[in-house]
């Protein structure tokens, strides 16, 4: 399998843009925007539909500066509320991982998109893991 967003030793995962499971005309869907901080400073961002049956698109991908990730995190938002102007799309930061351990995998590709999954970021997230 291959990785959305590679973390190499150094780097960071940034935020991430998540919309809950919506339908278009071709069934249901979920956008994300996907980042990290590279090791010259920069966010590289990358902006995914999936689809239910496990199927991701790249439809995008940038690199900029810090400084104007939300001009680019607004772009994404004004993307989707287009066609779902009723969907929450709130920036969640993500936990740090150490790279520099064999075997240590990113958040972007360990956690699944099940309920499972998404509950048990947020149990990390609560406390604090």
């Amino acid at each position: 399998m291959q990785a959305i967003i590679e973390i190499k030793k150094g780097e960071q995962p940034y935020k991430i843009i998540r919309s809950p499971w919506l339908n278009d005309s071709q069934g249901p869907v979920m956008f994300k925007l996907l980042s990290k901080k590279c090791l010259d400073g920069n966010i590289e961002s990358v902006y995914v539909v999936e689809r239910r049956n496990g199927q991701k698109t790249v439809i995008a991908s940038t690199n900029i500066k810090e400084d104007k990730f939300m001009d680019a995190a607004n772009c994404f938002r004004q993307m989707i509320w287009k066609d779902f102007p009723q969907v929450d799309l709130t920036i969640e930061d993500i936990e740090p991982v150490n790279t520099s351990t064999p075997y240590s995998t990113s958040q972007y590709n360990a956690v699944k998109n099940t309920k499972k999954g998404i509950f048990w970021l947020k149990i990390k997230r609560w406390f604090k893991l």
